[in-house]
């Protein structure tokens, strides 16, 4: 029988094919991963040399505290299996929140800017907006202008004063020139296409000169290991991170105070696209809530000082101090306004943030501050704002004392404590011991009368007219104009000769 040899060669050839192709040939870049393994280690498979036989990326920590008072900048680095395959470039994407379904708001294969006009607009996220104001900071030199210019949005901007030193102002168009006061300080300038703001700081100081601005910027993806790759082929910006000697390393900016989801993925390009699962990290970005740590009374000066931890060095970082108060009449209801919007830079005496001094106090009257603050960093409908704990002082109440002795109808007093320029003092007697009450609160008509030396300044008093060999029993309390009414000081008492 005749054998057809080139058949059994051909069905030789055709088997081997069959069985080589039914294994993987060397390391197989695609595998099928449970969805709920995102670990580093989670694929334990491998191949005859005990190696992964998967990309595989994950990042050194699955959640990232970020202090916003630090900076907008977070880096994230962690470890990568790239099967030698050198032609690798990381995908990023970066989302406001935790929900990873809707578009992003940084994604390094579009390009490296944030703030995406195709954002998903969700509660607490960022806006759907690159709405800006350029520059975003700038000092000036008293009485000195610059041009603020307004760009991306929807359009339609309108400039307005958020705060500040220099005049209000309103002005529609991209551009407006400002001015700066002639005095040093702070001045906050916003701008809205309708829906959201933009804000941008002034700051004048004395000495500065040409006007010095911090220019802001959309870029927010930088490569922070090894040079990365660069891909300019679509027309814009695209850099990429790598996987080198098993690392890998990039920084995101993420300005403002709440939690984002940065997720990434290892691409190859050696012979076929493969790709690794996704990998996530939780970046906890919060915007610390202020904290008061003491308020003192200054005895001398007649102050409250407001010690507290304010942002360092962010202008970003708006700060406001607001009171309530609690006096012989009343409790207030609507805080009052001590300072608003100011940065830590502040130089003018007393007002430093991290110890202010509120010279508007009154003697006698239980004052509670709250500090909050706000980031204007990026722009949206309206501002989130965090607030410190009520933290309370009862301001020590005058003390009196004798000038001299009394003589024929007249009894001589002053102030013992120190003068408060920003109040009245208003004196009053009686016949009646304890007539101010337990709680020295008690109002004239109880049992005093006003002494005819009461007003502003008036630190001391000589009442005359009083009925010889009687005791009068004196007191004094501090009012403002607002009015806060102080409780009495203690009596003294006078024997008229």
């Amino acid at each position: 029988m005749r054998v057809n040899h080139y058949r059994i060669v051909g069905l030789i050839l055709i088997t081997f094919f069959i069985a080589a192709c039914g294994k993987p040939v060397g390391k197989s870049l695609l595998r099928s991963v449970s969805a709920g393994c995102t670990g580093f280690d989670c694929d334990t498979n491998s191949d005859s040399n005990g190696e992964a036989d998967v990309l595989k990326i994950s990042p050194d920590s699955s959640v990232m505290g970020s202090n916003i008072d630090d900076g907008d900048v977070v880096d994230i680095q962690g470890q990568c299996v790239d099967l030698n395959r050198k032609n690798n470039r990381i995908l990023v994407e970066v989302f406001a929140g935790t929900d990873e379904t809707v578009n992003p708001y940084i994604s390094n294969d579009n390009n490296v800017d944030c703030l995406q006009t195709n954002n998903a607009v969700t509660s607490g996220t960022e806006p759907v907006t690159d709405l800006k104001i350029t520059p975003n900071f700038v000092t000036l030199a008293p009485s000195t202008s610059y041009p603020l210019v307004a760009s991306g949005g929807a359009g339609g901007f309108l400039f307005s004063k958020h705060s500040g030193l220099t005049a209000g102002t309103s002005v529609l168009g991209a551009t407006l020139t400002i001015t700066a006061p002639a005095t040093p300080g702070l001045s906050v300038y916003k701008v809205s296409d309708g829906t959201n703001f933009a804000y941008t700081v002034i700051y004048t100081v004395t000495g500065t000169s040409p006007a010095a601005p911090s220019l802001s910027t959309n870029q927010c993806f930088w490569v922070t290991k090894g040079i990365g790759l660069v891909d300019t082929s679509s027309g814009t910006n695209r850099i990429y991170p790598q996987c080198h000697g098993g690392r890998f390393g990039f920084s995101l900016k993420v300005g403002k105070a709440q939690s984002y989801t940065a997720r990434m993925k290892l691409r190859t390009f050696d012979g076929t696209v493969a790709e690794s699962i996704w990998s996530s990290v939780r970046i906890d970005r919060a915007l610390k809530t202020p904290i008061i740590r003491t308020v003192s009374y200054d005895s001398t000066n007649v102050t409250a000082s407001i010690k507290s931890e304010a942002s360092r060095f962010n202008f970003n970082i708006l700060h406001s101090l607001t009171r309530t108060f609690t006096d012989t009449v009343q409790t207030s209801t609507v805080p009052a306004s001590i300072f608003s919007n100011e940065i830590t830079a502040s130089t003018a005496p007393g007002s430093s943030l991290f110890d202010f001094k509120d010279s508007t106090v009154v003697e006698g009257v239980t004052y509670n501050y709250t500090l909050s603050r706000v980031d204007i960093a990026t722009a949206s409908p309206s501002l989130a704002s965090f607030s410190s704990v009520v933290s309370s002082i009862v301001m020590p109440r005058p003390t009196i004392r004798f000038t001299s002795a009394p003589t024929s109808g007249t009894c001589y007093f002053a102030l013992s404590s120190s003068r408060n320029a920003a109040a009245s003092y208003v004196w009053a007697l009686s016949r009646n011991s304890g007539w101010t009450g337990n709680n020295k609160d008690a109002p004239l008509a109880t049992a005093g009368v006003f002494a005819s030396c009461s007003g502003p300044g008036a630190s001391v008093c000589m009442q005359a007219g009083l009925v010889a060999t009687e005791t009068y029993y004196f007191a004094v309390r501090a009012q403002s104009a607002t009015p806060e009414i102080g409780k009495w000081s203690d009596e003294l008492s006078c024997l008229v000769p």
